[in-house]
Parts: structure tokens; sequence; C-alpha cells
């Protein structure tokens, strides 16, 4: 008989000890989904500050275009003491496309090739060099040293 009520009262024990896991689980349950919501809430907010910074951007372009349209389409008026003068700026030159754009021709080795080595390319970079030096002495009348001012 002593040894019934003891096993009852482990089994007694036993799920006075499960309620309590239970409880436990179910908290940490509710907790789990708050700090989601709490994460989603925070996305929520930082999507709309990210939309308003996009905003107020976007808005800062357009005010500038405007002012750059302004400025650019204003009349220049110039007044002199007989008369006013109004004029509209000139046209602002559309610039080149990249493949209009001409480059300077490329050096290379002979025969139209790439140096194949360092030592190559040093030696063709210091002709191209001599050869540029070559150029800039016939051109100009050569260098006069003026020591007049040692005395």
């Amino acid at each position: 008989m002593l040894q019934r009520r003891d096993a009852e009262r482990s089994i007694q024990q036993q799920r006075i000890n499960d309620e309590q896991a239970q409880v436990e689980i179910e908290k940490k349950k509710v907790a789990l989904v708050e700090a989601e919501r709490k994460i989603e809430l925070a996305e929520m907010e930082y999507k709309k500050s990210q939309q308003q910074q996009q905003q107020e951007v976007k808005q800062v372009v357009e005010e500038k275009k405007e002012e750059a349209v302004i400025i650019n389409s204003a009349p220049i008026t110039t007044t002199t003491p007989q008369s006013t003068t109004t004029t509209s700026p000139p046209p602002v030159p559309a610039l080149p496309s990249p493949a209009q754009a001409t480059t300077p021709p490329i050096k290379v080795g002979p025969g139209g090739s790439p140096a194949k080595s360092k030592e190559e390319d040093l030696e063709l970079t210091t002709q191209v060099i001599l050869e540029y030096v070559k150029t800039m002495d016939s051109k100009s009348s050569g260098v006069v040293d003026d020591d007049s001012d040692d005395e």
C-alpha cells in the first residue's frame, strides 16, 4: 500500500511538472510571437522611412531640375543708361556620345602587337618618350641658358 501511494505521488508530481513545462512552452510561444510582431513593425517602419527618404530625394531633385530649367531659360537683361536689352541664353551644346568621342591612338610594339613582357613594355615606353622629346626639340628653338643673373 505504501508503495502504491509513493507511485501515485510520483505520478502526480510528474503531471505537475508536465503542466509547468507546458506553461513554460506556451509562455515562450507567446514571447516568440511578440518578438516576430516587433520585427515586422520595425521592418515596416524601416521601409516607410526609406520610402519617405526616397520621396524627399525625388522632391529635392525635381526642385533642382526646375531651378536649372528656370535658370537656363531665363532671359538675360542688361541695362545701360540709354536702353534695355534682353537676350536669351545661348543653347547648351550637346555632349558627344561615347561612340563619337575620339581617343588618341594607342602606341603598340613592332607589327602592331602589344609588349610581351614588362621589359619590352618598358623599352617601348622609353622609345615613345624619346620620340616625343625629339619632336619637341625639333619644334623648339632650343634652350637658352641665361647666366646674366649671376653677376
